[in-house]
């Protein structure tokens, strides 16, 4: 028996061009959707593919009017009679047929956001006097997409973008800025993680969480982290340091992976040199 206050959801609710999809949900075995802060989330749906036709018993969904490559699609859990919290809403990349020895066969589509779109398009460009939240405006206008950006960054001279695709180029600038990626509909989001409200959720082991692993591990962290550069503009040096300090800001108190790091090993201070600053923020 679930505990009370654990999370319950009724069977996914999914959408096919915009309209119900009963038929596809009845059949749904499995639902995957992988979501990660760069952007981009992929859905993986199967079905059953055998079953009652109008003819009698056979595939159920290798006619186009069912399935077809291009087609919206959306996945909705529900909570209770009222509440519901969308998982995926994008376009279907890929129909996977398979027929496994000793059972029914399945039909699986394959989807992808509308980031797709950023993904598959590759250039070669400049932009010229403009800020990172500036070029994700116009990458988002060229693909059909509304922009809602709020992250700071320096402006630019010129921003190269060298045989990288949209998405790639948005991703490079977004880390670059302390911002995150993600598309909601037709809506292109590059938000500041500092700024960004989420809202919080509360989780519960073995509730509300049902499974969770905690690692510790020194392998990439650092003391310090040193930047240097030259201002073109003042003609001054530019050296930059975020030590445990930085760290410190964000927490709420006990141990951070610089402080164990330095007790642990002594100091391991991380020097950039890959990477060129033109000023200071």
């Amino acid at each position: 028996m679930p505990t009370p206050d654990a999370l319950t959801y009724g069977p996914p609710v999914l959408r096919l061009r915009g309209q119900p999809a009963d038929a596809l949900g009845q059949a749904l075995l499995a639902l995957t959707v992988i979501d990660t802060a760069d952007g981009l989330s992929r859905c993986e749906a199967q079905f059953a593919n055998w079953g009652p036709t109008r003819g009698g018993t056979g595939y159920l969904f290798f006619d186009w009017a069912h399935l077809a490559l291009g087609d919206a699609f959306t996945a909705t859990l529900t909570r209770g009679a009222s509440a519901s919290d969308p998982v995926f809403d994008g376009l279907v990349t890929a129909l996977d047929a398979a027929f496994p020895e000793g059972a029914p066969p399945t039909i699986t589509l394959l989807a992808e956001d509308r980031l797709q779109d950023l993904r598959m398009t590759r250039r070669t460009r400049t932009f010229t006097d403009t800020t990172d939240a500036d070029a994700a405006r116009r990458i988002a206008a060229e693909h059909g997409l509304a922009a809602v950006v709020d992250a700071e960054g320096p402006t630019h001279a010129v921003l190269a973008q060298t045989n990288q695709s949209d998405l790639a180029f948005l991703r490079d600038r977004a880390r670059a800025i302390d911002a995150e990626v993600w598309v909601a509909g037709k809506v292109l989001h590059v938000e500041s993680r500092r700024r960004r409200k989420a809202g919080t959720v509360a989780l519960a082991y073995p509730k509300t969480l049902l499974e969770c692993s905690a690692i510790v591990d020194l392998a990439r962290q650092r003391t310090a982290v040193v930047v240097s550069g030259w201002d073109p503009a003042s003609k001054t040096a530019i050296r930059e340091v975020a030590d445990a300090a930085a760290v410190a800001a964000e927490t709420t108190g006990g141990r951070t992976g610089p402080s164990v790091l330095a007790a642990t090993f002594g100091a391991r201070p991380e020097i950039l040199v890959h990477t060129v600053p033109l000023s200071v923020a």
